[in-house]
């Protein structure tokens, strides 16, 4: 069975980036691990423009639970895209991120991803709530 990511209402924040050689593979093409490493600059970015990191996400550590990719078409080496991001579920302890990469020459839609961010005290090696005041900031950027 195929991974299936629904598509967001809107994307409240994007950012652009090009492809890199070390960002290909033996086809010559956006490597599949390299979506997520992508995916990860743009969460830095977007957590940026909220103010938090994730080793300070208003207090607390970030810890990522699972991820899910779905490809859709292909990059190439110096192509420029552009990476959405829409904020999905918010619970207790962390939140959702999906993410749509974007080839802006043609409009074509790359991938999808998704990735839940739990809220973690690597100290104590446990799950801990998450915090109010980011909560508040994400809903601002819920795109579900």
């Amino acid at each position: 069975m195929r991974v299936k990511l629904p598509l967001a209402k809107r994307y409240p924040f994007e950012t652009p980036l090009s492809i890199r050689v070390n960002d290909l593979n033996y086809g010559n093409h956006l490597s599949n691990d390299r979506f997520l490493t992508l995916a990860h600059e743009a969460r830095m970015r977007f957590f940026a423009l909220l103010g938090y990191k994730e080793t300070d996400f208003a207090g607390e550590d970030l810890i990522m639970s699972d991820a899910a990719q779905m490809f859709l078409a292909e990059g190439f080496w110096g192509q420029e895209i552009v990476i959405q991001i829409a904020v999905g579920d918010i619970y207790s302890l962390g939140f959702d991120l999906h993410y749509r990469f974007l080839r802006p020459e043609d409009q074509q839609e790359m991938a999808r991803i998704k990735t839940a961010l739990l809220c973690y005290n690597y100290q104590a090696k446990k799950l801990v709530r998450l915090p109010k005041e980011a909560a508040e900031k994400l809903e601002k950027y819920q795109g579900f």
